[in-house]
């Protein structure tokens, strides 16, 4: 494959999970200011998750930050398509410390459900496998970037 065929697959694959996770994140801060139950497959653990301590912090709900993170992501991937080549290399490793922030506190999240709350959300899951999915594949882009160089 070309490397420009291998970077159009690594952005495509970016948009689509953030927008997997946007779409994720959006619901629950949609569903924790509206007072809304969480639509879950595997009965109320989404619901005991919103509801618990750990859903919030500093009064900000979780679900918001995670919206934020992605949304910011999104950004990164836009300039990254969009912007100048030597804009790149910055743009890049910006998405690999928003990943990887955002992962560790997905993980730290996911075992905080599993162990404290006794349950696990899969919608928390489903965020979890597009940040560890994006966190992935922006930093192989980073690395290949830095090999190439």
């Amino acid at each position: 494959m070309t490397p420009e065929g291998s970077r159009a697959r690594r952005l495509a694959a970016s948009i689509a999970l953030v927008a997997i996770g946007l779409g994720v994140s959006l619901y629950l801060t949609i569903s924790h200011y509206s007072d809304s139950e969480v639509a879950c497959a595997s009965g109320e653990s989404c619901d005991r998750v919103a509801a618990s301590a750990y859903a919030t912090l500093f009064g900000v709900p979780v679900a918001l930050l995670g919206t934020l993170n992605y949304a910011a992501l999104a950004t990164l991937v836009l300039a990254d398509a969009l912007g100048s080549a030597e804009l790149r290399p910055n743009v890049r490793m910006g998405a690999v410390v928003l990943t990887a922030a955002g992962l560790a506190f997905s993980v730290y999240l996911t075992l905080v459900s599993a162990t404290d709350i006794g349950v696990l959300c899969l919608w928390c899951l489903t965020s979890l496998a597009a940040t560890t999915a994006l966190f992935a594949v922006s930093f192989s882009t980073l690395y290949q970037e830095q090999q190439a160089a």
